[in-house]
């Protein structure tokens, strides 16, 4: 909403248009807590030391990069599923292709 009120400010094209036309109700969303990101990863295939890494349980620290709490938000927790399974395509294992809590 910030950011629509601010195109909307500086006349820019379509963002006073968008922003009559939405309701100026906005909610902010807690961060997940690492419980949380523990059981979505698990939910997701993520199990032994690549949960681990994602955990930010690795003791290696060239693994620190690819646990969730660099951005603790859903989409971090996004960012280090698709970064494990990178890592993890090249040493052809397959991991599930979703993102839910079933």
């Amino acid at each position: 909403m910030e950011n629509l009120n601010k195109g909307a400010d500086r006349n820019k094209h379509l963002f006073s248009e968008t922003r009559d036309r939405l309701f100026n109700l906005t909610f902010q969303l807690a961060a997940p807590t690492a419980d949380e990101a523990e059981e979505v990863f698990k939910a997701n295939g993520l199990s032994g030391e690549s949960l681990n890494i994602v955990m930010g349980k690795s003791k290696s620290k060239e693994m620190k990069a690819f646990a969730w709490f660099n951005k603790p938000t859903f989409r971090g927790i996004s960012d280090s599923i698709a970064a494990i399974r990178i890592a993890l395509a090249d040493l052809n294992l397959d991991l599930p292709k979703t993102f839910s809590l079933s």
